[in-house]
């Protein structure tokens, strides 16, 4: 079973709909009224409903750190942005940030670039594995983020 990127129900079958360009996997309910891209595939009698998600090419692939979730929040109170101010700034909803603060939804590729833009943060990393090491930018250049950057020590 999944979760619903909006209310955090879970069901088998979610949809697939627009919301302000953003793609979001929601529950029947969410998606009633809104633009649907794509439905849930008919289920089969017996076995689990199996979901294949497209990968990227091997030359494309990225993914994301892990604890993406801490490093958001910690990197926002460093510039004590309260999370409606942050949601704001990248239009996206209050709930969605702070279920993706707590680690509960993986934010999709658009999103998790408005965030490293708007927090100066690196979220993707090259290769198959996140790892713990988030990289911050600054201009042109990179740095690896310290423990001291994400606690306010300078």
């Amino acid at each position: 079973m999944e979760e619903c990127e909006i209310c955090g129900r879970r069901t088998a079958s979610l949809y697939t709909i627009d919301v302000d360009g953003t793609e979001m996997r929601v529950c029947p309910v969410c998606a009633e009224g809104k633009r649907i891209i794509a439905r849930p595939a008919p289920q089969k009698a017996r076995g689990s409903p199996k979901f294949s998600m497209p990968r990227p090419k091997a030359d494309d692939e990225k993914a994301i750190v892990q604890n993406y979730g801490t490093i958001i929040r910690r990197a926002r109170e460093r510039m004590e942005l309260p999370l409606k101010v942050l949601a704001e700034m990248i239009n996206e909803k209050e709930s969605f940030l702070r279920r993706i603060e707590e680690e509960k939804t993986v934010p999709a590729g658009k999103t998790l670039k408005q965030l490293e833009r708007a927090l100066g943060i690196k979220l993707l990393v090259e290769g198959g594995e996140g790892n713990d090491e988030p990289e911050r930018v600054k201009g042109d250049r990179k740095e690896s983020a310290s423990l001291g950057d994400f606690l306010g020590i300078k």
